[in-house]
């Protein structure tokens, strides 16, 4: 159990939190509002402006 917390977390819970909470925002937005098409682009958008985040934490330190 702990190698797969490390392997899908890793150091970077913060990025796995953003994820997850964007997954299950998305997920209420789809279930209420059927037939929308943005959400892939937000899902895209998402997962560039967090891997972008990560990238300047890591380049930072």
């Amino acid at each position: 159990l702990d190698f797969l917390r490390d392997f899908i977390i890793g150091d970077a819970w913060e990025i796995a939190a953003g994820l997850a909470i964007t997954l299950v925002a998305l997920g209420l937005i789809s279930h209420l509002w059927r037939g929308s098409e943005v959400l892939g682009f937000v899902l895209a958008g998402v997962v560039v402006g967090l891997t972008w985040w990560s990238l300047q934490r890591a380049a930072s330190h």
